[in-house]
């Protein structure tokens, strides 16, 4: 990470995991970047590498195993330590939620099911892509990774059988503070995350 003194990077957006992650490994290795862009996309990043219009980002999994497949030996994948945060988030405003309950509750019912399924057992989910006939205008070279980034993300443990509840909320909550992101001590996880349609799908789900 010191060989990013000085240097350019680009990351997903202002405000973003990327963003925070590469604020918390300044913070920690006591560097500062030269400059900061703000690339959104994974995929748009992946090629950016590899066309060396930026020297350093943050990819998801997906994306890092098709730079590394298309340029061995060009890289260098740097070790994060012990960061840890949501993989995925996704958020709506509390009256939304309030509103469409029902279909909320299908929603996260399923949501917690496709994780289950993929933890025990990630080729399921290529049945699954043909029987629905999704991501059909996925770029070629992006096909053959489905299937790693799955078995690398349960390995990772990022499909939580829960959701990630308030456990993975307390870690991004003590993440964003640490990156800088947020302020203040003793943040309270129910003042930024509301888990009722949660608590009711696993109630559900068994």
């Amino acid at each position: 990470m010191k060989d990013l003194d000085g240097q350019e990077i680009a990351v997903q957006g202002r405000g973003s995991g990327t963003e925070a992650i590469m604020n918390l490994m300044a913070k920690e290795h006591g560097i500062k970047y030269k400059s900061v862009s703000f690339v959104p996309g994974s995929n748009v990043r992946a090629l950016a590498l590899l066309k060396g219009t930026i020297k350093a980002s943050i990819l998801d999994a997906t994306n890092k195993n098709l730079v590394m497949k298309e340029a061995p030996g060009k890289f260098i994948v740097l070790p994060l330590g012990q960061v840890k945060a949501s993989d995925e988030s996704l958020f709506a405003t509390k009256g939304y939620l309030e509103k469409n309950q029902a279909a909320l509750a299908i929603f996260v019912e399923e949501l917690i099911k496709v994780n289950r399924a993929i933890n025990a057992n990630p080729n399921s989910m290529l049945d699954e892509r043909t029987k629905l006939g999704l991501l059909k205008d996925i770029p070629a070279k992006l096909d053959g990774e489905i299937l790693p980034y799955l078995q690398e993300g349960v390995a990772n443990g990022i499909f939580p059988n829960d959701g990630g509840g308030e456990r993975a909320a307390k870690i991004d909550l003590e993440f964003f503070r640490l990156a800088g992101a947020l302020k203040g001590e003793n943040l309270k996880v129910e003042d930024f995350w509301y888990f009722a349609p949660l608590n009711a799908a696993l109630a559900v789900v068994k």
